[in-house]
């Protein structure tokens, strides 16, 4: 029978510990086959120069001092420079640390409730729903939630801290009768365990900034279940207990230090979050329309706690709000608030649970409006810890009356734990890749413009075109004025060529944020295509005064330039490319080109080595190392059995369809002093070029063919 007599037994909390961490284990375990995921992955690890390769001083110094993505969390990007260090780019790595973090969180929320309640059952019980919960997948499952896990980690070792040093202060009072026990906060920092929480909480704070809510959570904690203004009043005696207002101040003087780590987390996380872009104007979401969103916000918590079904990456923002629509919210809310108070004698795990659901939302719930969702699955994390307190105690509470409520009470808990089992894993599934997600969250939510516009993204990574550009316009449909609809929709255009109607697109998402520099690249591009490298440059250049580290601008200016015949500025370009992400093969093939048409031959020769180390299978940059160490005119250059195996490797990872490439390959061969090979060669390159209409290429090979067939190689003048 799960609910009956408490007792503390340590051999039956590390089986419990076993056993949660086992099952949570083996349901969070598909989650290593999965993959990144298009939104947001692409920024936070797949994309991110800073933190693909692994470790790095100067990646390290980045990940403290950048405000990138919006955000300042140092040690969440230091965890996911660990995870490429360690896996590279196989998300099954990254998804395993995730997936662990929260088999730790899970454990430690046992360990603190039994440590602060001694109470097992409901302790156990609410570590498992929180473990098995269907809206806390997303925070696992999505490698770019990973503040969420790991943020957690060092809340839940926080609390911990603080319940050690407030037993440790009991412990060691040695007040006499009369006297009341010192409470400053020079004597709470003289205790390690309370430097220990302080520096946790500091460690959750640079992992996530949602933790700036936590020094109320040690004020509830105080109230109930540390009981501190009970312990207090009756060490220092009936006739000299201080009043409840000086026991209340007393408490608040303590956590001093916490708020004001706390207030610096939220100054550095505006100034991040404004600075991106993040935070939307009065102008675009009134006050108004914020205030009525809140009450409609937590009651959609309370209904996806309790039902968690059709849940989604993303929940688009309602803008058409009024009061009668956010009523019952507010009745609702207002109504359990009323209880909480007036039950917290009686019934305290109510008023800590509530407030700790109602203040930890605080910072996410829409006040300060970041990003246009309404709500997010991730958001419910830790705020749902406070629900599963109240749950959990309450049928406890009710079981104890009668043997009668104890039948129903298991059987109740074991049917939610049941559910939680076949939830999750469905729930789990649908993250197994970007198609696979977005796809059901626009089958559950058709109006969904953002993710139309991911599975755009994602369809058109996988060469289905058109069907990208129909979810893109979906998108738009949708919401007109997205600017990500409008860069993904300008992208998929101009993989098609259509040329005109992407830069329209373009120009309209750099309108709309201006911050989203990938306009400008793209818009770049378009230009180089159209062979108009000095609108290029005007664009890029406009890029880089956005985000002047952007090393994927740089590469771009760097072969606009070069198509104006600038080398030398075009190198610097380059080489400032190269200088933000070392390890960036598309840099160092674009540098070798420009030191190779400045007849820097060894260095381009090595920037071409670079890149192929990089990227082994990287066409381009094998060919052209190929015919420099065929062709070149310095003998202590070439090399042709190397060159023979780079342009071999080179035409088959074209098919044989590339002239140039197949045009190396000769010139190899006859480096190599295989001249039959050579001649054949050629002649299949001359071919090749008649087929395609590429005279000057055709006539090239025609040349070398008279060599060839004179069994001479081809040297550069």
């Amino acid at each position: 029978m799960i609910f009956g007599p408490q007792t503390t037994n340590s051999k039956r909390t590390a089986l419990a510990c076993l056993v949660l961490a086992a099952i949570t284990g083996l349901l969070f375990w598909p989650v290593a086959t999965h993959d990144f995921v298009l939104f947001d992955d692409s920024e936070y690890v797949r994309d991110n120069f800073h933190i693909f390769n692994g470790f790095s001083w100067a990646g390290l110094k980045w990940c403290f001092t950048a405000f990138y993505s919006c955000n300042w969390h140092p040690l969440t990007w230091v965890s996911h420079m660990t995870d490429c260090q360690l896996f590279g780019l196989r998300p099954g790595g990254h998804h395993a640390t995730s997936a662990l973090l929260h088999i730790a969180n899970s454990t430690l929320l046992f360990l603190l409730l039994q440590r602060l309640t001694k109470a097992f059952w409901p302790s156990a019980v609410a570590a498992a729903l929180f473990a098995w919960h269907p809206l806390h997948v997303e925070s696992v499952a999505w490698v770019s939630e990973r503040k969420d896990v790991l943020s957690t980690l060092f809340f839940l070792l926080t609390l911990l801290a603080y319940a050690a040093y407030v037993q440790s202060k009991v412990q060691g009072s040695k007040f006499k009768v009369g006297e009341a026990p010192p409470s400053s906060i020079l004597h709470s920092l003289s205790s390690r365990y309370y430097l220990l929480a302080l520096f946790l909480f500091a460690l959750g704070l640079m992992s996530k900034p949602m933790l700036v809510t936590l020094p109320f959570v040690l004020l509830l904690l105080d109230y109930w279940p540390l009981g501190r203004v009970r312990v207090e009043s009756e060490i220092t005696g009936r006739g000299s207990a201080p009043s409840p207002l000086s026991r209340s101040l007393s408490l608040l003087l303590e956590k001093f230090p916490f708020f004001i780590l706390a207030a610096i987390s939220c100054f550095i996380t505006l100034k991040a979050q404004k600075q991106g872009g993040a935070v939307l104007s009065l102008e675009t979401m009134p006050l108004t329309t914020r205030l009525l969103h809140v009450p409609l916000a937590y009651w959609q918590y309370i209904e996806k706690t309790i039902y968690p079904v059709h849940l989604a990456v993303f929940y688009p923002y309602a803008h058409i709000l009024t009061l009668v629509s956010a009523l019952v919210p507010i009745v609702g809310l207002i109504i359990i608030t009323t209880l909480a108070v007036r039950w917290r004698r009686t019934k305290p795990y109510w008023l800590v649970g509530w407030f700790w659901f109602l203040g930890t939302l605080v910072p996410v719930i829409g006040i300060i409006q970041v990003g246009e969702q309404t709500v997010a699955d991730r958001y419910s994390y830790i705020p749902l810890i406070g629900l599963l307190i109240i749950v959990c105690w309450e049928v406890f509470a009710w079981a104890e009356e009668s043997k009668r409520n104890q039948i129903i009470a298991t059987g109740g808990t074991v049917a939610a734990l049941c559910v939680c089992l076949v939830l999750t894993p469905t729930q789990l599934s649908y993250w197994k890749d970007s198609g696979t997600l977005f796809a059901h969250v626009i089958e559950v939510m058709p109006e969904n413009h953002v993710a139309h516009a991911v599975y755009a993204l994602y369809l058109s990574d996988h060469h289905q075109l058109q069907k990208a550009q129909t979810e893109a316009e979906a998108s738009l449909r949708i919401s007109p004025d997205y600017s990500l609809g409008h860069l993904h929709l300008g992208q998929i255009l101009f993989l098609q060529n259509k040329l005109d109607e992407a830069e329209k697109h373009l120009r309209r998402a750099a309108e709309l944020y201006p911050g989203l520099t990938d306009a400008n690249r793209l818009l770049g591009e378009i230009f180089l295509a159209r062979n108009s490298p000095a609108a290029a440059v005007e664009q890029l250049e406009l890029g880089l005064k956005i985000s002047p580290n952007a090393p994927n601008l740089h590469c771009v200016l760097g072969r606009a330039l070069m198509m104006l015949g600038k080398l030398p500025e075009a190198e610097a370009e380059l080489r400032a490319a190269l200088q933000l992400v070392s390890q960036y093969p598309e840099a160092h093939y674009q540098l070798a080109l420009a030191l190779s048409a400045q007849k820097k031959i060894k260095e381009a020769a090595s920037h071409y080595r670079e890149a192929l180390q990089l990227e082994p299978n990287f066409p381009e940059a094998l060919n052209n190392l190929a015919w420099l160490l065929a062709a070149d005119a310095d003998p202590n250059n070439r090399n042709g059995g190397e060159a023979v195996k780079m342009a071999e490797q080179a035409c088959a990872l074209t098919h044989n369809q590339q002239t140039m490439m197949i045009g190396t390959l000769a010139a190899a061969y006859a480096e190599a002093g295989r001249f039959p090979e050579a001649i054949a060669s050629a002649e299949k390159a001359r071919q090749l070029a008649l087929d395609h209409g590429e005279k000057n290429l055709a006539e090239k090979n025609s040349e070398m063919l008279l060599l060839y067939r004179a069994n001479r190689p081809y040297h550069e003048p």
